[in-house]
This record gives structure tokens, C-alpha cells and sequence, in this order.
């Protein structure tokens, strides 16, 4: 009776260690790594030789997957660097952002390769290599004006904003969700079924990925639920007051031009598109979504509205001390802490800067 007794124990202590190292688990995101080595800003392969690399060195280990959201323009470069550094095996999930459309601008026509037909690459990425899925996203149609979105400047070729020749999938393929241990992962492509005229133009929650988004929300069972998207939803200072001033009139300007962006954060001018905002957030802070990583602006914040935590991890392209960030978060159970790495010039590394618990 002693030995099933304690045959018994060991078993539990098996099973529980098991589900522990289930539960346990960490993952990285960084933002706008922009893998043009163009203009004299863009000095190094910033993702791939100080990033990547530094996930690869960690010594807990590299993690599960890496998730970028957003411009990563050109793709194929990105995909490259992760290839190269992490291995052809190595987990990652793109978001769309605004340079990831498909936007073809002369200013980069020297860059080699450079087709500029991100959006076409990241969605055939999707379909063949990644793990996980639990649901692909809405198809959301191109509006009128025979669906044509623009022409690309070098080769004159026509794009559309549902990322398929055919012209029906919307954003099947480029929001999704997908599961890892206890945890939820909703990855949002704010920019399918606009008319796409230039990098500077803004995303939306469409009523498609509202509703897509509620169901997936109201489907999943997991402890922890992260949300991924390009744009920020809200407008917080940060210690650069001078970026945000610069930045938040810049998209009052563009706001003028394209027509108000469902994220904007001036209230006076769209008051319509402040209830689309807050009818995302509420949702969000409904189910209990741990965090919001977004990117776009160049600046980083970290603040928690209604219980959800919205992370700009500032950028991942440009090697410059204290603005140059990504993302280590590790899930223990129910609990989630967020790492951020700050990068330090002499000698060049990266330092755990700031901790934020996310949920305990």
C-alpha cells in the first residue's frame, strides 16, 4: 500500500511539474523594425544583428515565437534575418502595418528586390508556415471604384487592399489567432478593404473585424488573452513630450486629408469615431485581454486604461540608445510580466529597463 502510495506522488509531482512547464512559457515582440538599409537613418541591420540576436543569446532561451507588429517593409528581408538567426524552425507572427500594404514609393527604388508587395508575401507566409491557428480572420471587400487601390510607381502594377489577385479573401489571412499553453493570441489587420493611398494613411476597426473579434473573444477558453495590432488606440504622453506633440499634429493634419481613423485620439474633431474606439477598448476590457502591443508611432508608452494594458514598444530599426525597444514577456500560469529591453550604446547590449506585471 506504501509503494502505490508513493508511486501515486510521484506520478502527481510528474504530471504537475508538466503542466507547470505547459503554462510556463516566455515569448518577444518588437515593433516597426522597417528592414530597408536605404536612407543614412537605417545604419545596420538593426532586427537582425541586435535584436534577434539578443533573443538568441538569452540565457533563459530563445522563447516560443516572436510576434512584430508591424512595418517590417520589406517582409521577405524580415522573414530572411529570422531565418538566419533564430533558424528556419523559429516561430514568428506578423502583423500588418501601414508600410506592409504594398506601398511602392521611388524614394526606395534603389533598394534591391524591393517589389514592395508585402501584404502578398506576409498572406502566402500565413497560409503555408503558421502554427497554432484557431481562427483565420474576416473577409473584408475593397471598396468601390473597381476595387483598384493604387498603381505601383516602378512597375505600374495595381494593388488591392484584399491582398489576393482574385479579390475575395479581405483579411483572411492576415488576422488571426492562435493558441500556445494557457494562452490567447489575436493578431489585427487594421488596414484591409481601405483604399490604400500612401504609408501615411490610417487603419480602422471595421464593423468585419469587430465582430470576428467579439466571436473569437467569446470562443476561448485560455487564461490569458494578448491582442496585437500596427496603430495605437490611445494618445499618452511619454517622457519625449516632444515626439508626441510632434506626432499627434501630424495625424491631425493626415486625419484632415484621408478622413478620421477609428483609433484617433482627437475627440472634438470625430466624435462618431471616439464610440468605435471605446466600443473596441470595452470589448477588450470585457474579456479581460492582458495587453494591447501595438507600434506606428515611433514612442513608447505603457499605460493601463480600464484594466488592459496598451504597449508601444517605440521601434526596433534604429540602433539609438534608450529608444531602441522590444518586448520580453513571460507567462507563469495566470500571471504575466513584460520585460522591456532598452538598448545601451557602450558597449552595445541590451538591458532589461523596465518591468511591467501585466496580470497577476
Amino acid at each position: 500500500m506504501k509503494k502505490i502510495i508513493f508511486l501515486f506522488l510521484i506520478l502527481f509531482t510528474l504530471i504537475s511539474c508538466n503542466e507547470k512547464k505547459e503554462k510556463t512559457f516566455r515569448f518577444y515582440v518588437a515593433t516597426d523594425v522597417h528592414m530597408i538599409k536605404q536612407r543614412t537613418d537605417y545604419t545596420s541591420w538593426f532586427f537582425r544583428d541586435k535584436i534577434l540576436t539578443d533573443i538568441k543569446n538569452d540565457s533563459a532561451g530563445i522563447g516560443k515565437f516572436i510576434v512584430v507588429t508591424g512595418d517590417m517593409d520589406p517582409f521577405f528581408r524580415l522573414k530572411e534575418s529570422v531565418s538566419e538567426v533564430m533558424g528556419d524552425e523559429y516561430r514568428f507572427y506578423p502583423v500588418i502595418g501601414n508600410h506592409d500594404v504594398g506601398l511602392t514609393n521611388n524614394q526606395y527604388k534603389d533598394f534591391s528586390g524591393a517589389n514592395w508587395g508585402n501584404a502578398f508575401d506576409i498572406v502566402k507566409y500565413n497560409k503555408e508556415y503558421l502554427k497554432n491557428i484557431v481562427n483565420w480572420g474576416p473577409s473584408v471587400q475593397s471598396p468601390a471604384l473597381n476595387n483598384i487601390v493604387y498603381k505601383d510607381s516602378l512597375t505600374g502594377k495595381e494593388y488591392f487592399t484584399t491582398y489576393d489577385k482574385d479579390n475575395i479573401t479581405g483579411a483572411k489571412y492576415t488576422s488571426y489567432s492562435f493558441d500556445e499553453g494557457n494562452s490567447h493570441f489575436i493578431i489585427l489587420d487594421l488596414y484591409s478593404g481601405l483604399r490604400f493611398k500612401g504609408a501615411e494613411h490610417f487603419g480602422r476597426i471595421s464593423n468585419e473585424l469587430y465582430n470576428w473579434l467579439a466571436k473569437d473573444l467569446s470562443k476561448t477558453r485560455k487564461e490569458n488573452i494578448f491582442v496585437f495590432a500596427h496603430q495605437p488606440v490611445w494618445f499618452a504622453p511619454d517622457d519625449n513630450a516632444l515626439i508626441n506633440v510632434n506626432y499627434r499634429n501630424f495625424c491631425k493634419e493626415k486625419s484632415k486629408k484621408n478622413g478620421a481613423d477609428s483609433l484617433t485620439w482627437f475627440k472634438k474633431e470625430y466624435e462618431s469615431k471616439i464610440k468605435t474606439r471605446d466600443k473596441f477598448w470595452n470589448l477588450l476590457s470585457e474579456h479581460k485581454v492582458a495587453a494591447y502591443f501595438c507600434g506606428h508611432s515611433h514612442h513608447y508608452t505603457a499605460n493601463n486604461i480600464e484594466g488592459v494594458w496598451e504597449i508601444n514598444l517605440e521601434f526596433g530599426a534604429w540602433s539609438i540608445e534608450g529608444r531602441s525597444r522590444y518586448g520580453e514577456i513571460i507567462v507563469d500560469k495566470d500571471k504575466v510580466e513584460l520585460l522591456v529591453k532598452g538598448f545601451i550604446e557602450e558597449p552595445a547590449h541590451f538591458e532589461t529597463i523596465e518591468r511591467i506585471l501585466l496580470k497577476e
